[in-house]
């Protein structure tokens, strides 16, 4: 993995057809990167609370949007997420860049 180029919100592509939920919330900047797939978004004002920084349920949104993407990549039809579960170790305060990947594990049927 290449931080620099992770965290550099102009290594990653711009998503004209996002779907409205991610359109809504930023979720728009996508980078395929040696066979794994990351998204990335812009911490703005939708997305935090009054103390600026970016809300929990922003995001797990996003970290749901990340698997989705990911496995609807990797399967080639969308998917939903049977179960997520977070613990936060930071904030991201408006203005931050906000990126991450999944890793498919486990495709199921149901």
């Amino acid at each position: 993995m290449n931080y620099e180029v992770l965290t550099n919100k102009g290594n990653y592509v711009l998503d004209h057809d996002p779907g409205p939920f991610s359109k809504n919330n930023g979720f728009v900047y996508n980078l395929e990167l040696d066979g794994v797939y990351y998204k990335g978004f812009e911490v703005n004002e939708i997305n935090c609370n009054k103390a600026g920084i970016a809300h929990g349920g922003t995001l797990i949104s996003f970290a749901d949007s990340i698997m989705g993407y990911t496995a609807w990549k990797k399967n080639k039809f969308p998917c939903l997420t049977a179960k997520l579960n977070a613990n936060y170790v930071g904030p991201a305060v408006k203005g931050s860049w906000v990126y991450g990947f999944a890793e498919l594990t486990k495709a199921t049927k149901s």
